[in-house]
């Protein structure tokens, strides 16, 4: 079950909660009692335990991370790279999407990093589901098509490179 109505444009209940606090901590607001109350509302008694793992992961993408964790400032509208990765990491774990959690994983962690990120990810995901918190998977893009929208002709692997004559 995923609620809606979370404030950030598309966002679920439990991504704006994730993304919003993310931002939060980020900004070094991350004692604001309205996270508290927040998580409170989304996971009752288990608040403080569920933002605690959160905290972690957060610290754990700080640590082992690949590239610089960019966040965008809280209010701003939208969802940067690094906070789709996040949610899409999440995701993938709670619905049992072992290769894509491991492409993520591999995506966002040094690999002497992966696996104490990857314990902490799966943490978070649990709190998170046993609260009836589920963050949806990304809609995978149509075939043929890149992320950028251009549409593939041809397979790029059958496009050897020409030779050419000098001399």
């Amino acid at each position: 079950m995923q609620r809606q109505g979370g404030g950030q444009s598309g966002l679920g209940c439990a991504e704006h909660l994730l993304v919003w606090s993310l931002r939060h901590l980020v900004a070094g607001r991350g004692d604001c009692p309205l996270i508290a109350d927040a998580f409170s509302a989304a996971c009752g008694e288990d608040a403080a335990e569920v933002f605690a793992t959160f905290r972690v992961v957060i610290r754990m993408l700080v640590y082992a991370g690949r590239r610089r964790l960019c966040v965008a400032r809280p209010g701003q509208n939208g969802v940067s790279t690094c906070e789709r990765q996040l949610l899409n990491i999440i995701a993938a774990v709670q619905a049992g999407d072992r290769p894509r959690f491991e492409a993520h994983l591999s995506w966002l962690a040094r690999a002497e990093a992966r696996h104490e990120l990857a314990m902490a990810v799966q943490a978070v995901a649990r709190a998170l589901s046993t609260h009836q918190l589920i963050l949806p998977l990304p809609a995978a893009a149509p075939p043929g098509r890149t992320e950028c929208g251009l549409r593939l002709v041809a397979p790029i692997a059958s496009s050897a490179p020409r030779r050419e004559n000098i001399g």
